[in-house]
């Protein structure tokens, strides 16, 4: 059962990298609280593409808000960041999006915390995509 769910949000985060970027014209911006936003405003309010993302991608400022800051800082912050990943800066962020993602997919991370919701994990996935 876990291999089926696995499958699935790795499913639904491929997708989510195609949309990240892509035509505009397919989303509308719309969407739940939480829901990642690839279009017209953001899930934090803001216009899709501020805070230095291009149009159409995440941010890290909204990752951040609400993934980093509530499920991941408390253990990677800082010099003693665990697995020396941080979330705490932009740059250290980024520099290991890739495996971030891969640890929210699979549920390996938050550790010891509730899975992140599929619309979180698409989220960090959208933002990922768009990582230079």
């Amino acid at each position: 059962m876990r291999d089926l769910r696995a499958g699935l949000v790795g499913s639904m985060l491929v997708a989510a990298v195609f949309a990240a970027c892509g035509d505009d014209a397919a989303t509308d911006g719309g969407g739940e609280a939480g829901a990642p936003a690839t279009g017209g405003t953001t899930a934090t309010g803001g216009a899709a593409g501020t805070g230095g993302g291009a149009a159409g991608c995440v941010t890290f400022d909204e990752v951040d808000a609400q993934i980093f800051t509530p499920y991941c800082a408390a253990c990677h912050s800082g010099s003693a960041a665990n697995g020396a990943v941080r979330v705490d800066t932009q740059s250290g962020a980024e520099s290991r999006a890739a495996q971030i993602v891969d640890a929210i997919a699979s549920g390996r991370m938050p550790q010891g915390g509730p899975r992140l919701s599929s619309d979180l994990a698409v989220l960090a996935s959208s933002w990922a995509a768009c990582v230079p």
